[in-house]
């Protein structure tokens, strides 16, 4: 017959085990990931500025709107990112507008713009059930990093050099390294956010999810074939000189850029929505 082992000296015989903490979507050291994906985007667009300027076509912008610009955006897409990546994985909130709801008392100042909140489960509860989750969330937080990294790229040109250099060209307009990875992930980050909200009412009311692409395309894509468009045809109308003007010649490039990020991230977002179905298939079958 076996004796019990004695407790050690650091631990009593009826002191409890230390709680096991629940599984969760976000990766252990996500705020070093996401920290260090910022600051990698953010050396790689110093560096191929330094690159184009030495050894490309580049122009220097000089926007006086920048720096107030910069100011509002950073604090903003800062506090969004970090909140989505902290709150995400408790709980989510969906919001729905309808103009039949203007005016609306009682729900606080969405309600009376005419917004209505659905709770929904957060992805750690939803992962219990559908683990591809998790790696969906991995790529939301690699999205988080690129946009970051952008951002900060044009926020130190702005605030120090009153600019920034573009170099690469995009339509009739040009661009940087900075400009790209700040769509790129800005729109991956949007998209992810509107597929965690399906993936978790697909989850809660058990049945496959559907992901329709066609708003989330549509807007930019009439801006892609805008900037081939306008500004092409020689002629001395005062509109079709405005088209031609620098400031709108940048922006139909914006919108070409931003038509092409939405784009990759519809092509990227797909898989996930696959793997989120295959869950789903495989919960049915138990």
């Amino acid at each position: 017959m076996q004796t019990p082992l004695a407790p050690s000296s650091g631990e009593s015989a009826s002191s409890p085990r230390a709680p096991i903490p629940a599984p969760t979507v976000r990766s252990k050291r996500w705020t070093l990931k996401v920290g260090a994906l910022a600051v990698g985007v953010y050396a790689a667009d110093v560096a191929t500025k330094a690159f184009a300027q030495a050894h490309l076509f580049s122009v220097f912008h000089e926007v006086a709107w920048r720096k107030p610009l910069m100011a509002f955006v950073v604090p903003f897409i800062l506090y969004t990112a970090y909140t989505a990546l902290t709150k995400l994985p408790g709980q989510q909130e969906d919001y729905h507008w309808s103009w039949r709801r203007i005016g609306s008392l009682g729900a606080g100042w969405r309600g009376l713009l005419g917004f209505t909140t659905e709770k929904l489960p957060g992805l750690d509860e939803v992962a219990r059930s559908h683990p591809s989750i998790v790696k969906a969330f991995s790529h939301f937080e690699i999205a988080a990093g690129i946009m970051l990294g952008g951002l900060l790229g044009n926020a130190v040109d702005a605030f120090i050099k009153n600019g920034a250099l573009d170099w690469i060209p995009v339509g009739r307009s040009l661009m940087n390294l900075a400009d790209v990875a700040i769509l790129l992930g800005l729109s991956y980050f949007q998209l992810s956010s509107i597929f965690f909200a399906h993936a978790a009412r697909a989850s809660r009311d058990r049945k496959a999810m559907t992901l329709d692409l066609t708003s989330f395309l549509g807007l930019p894509i009439v801006g892609f074939f805008a900037a081939w468009a306008f500004g092409s045809g020689p002629s001395d109308e005062p509109l079709a000189l405005m088209m031609k003007s620098t400031p709108f010649i940048y922006l139909m490039g914006f919108s070409m850029l931003i038509g092409i990020a939405r784009y990759v991230a519809s092509l990227l977002i797909i898989p996930s929505v696959k793997k989120f179905n295959d869950d789903a298939a495989r919960n049915e079958k138990k």
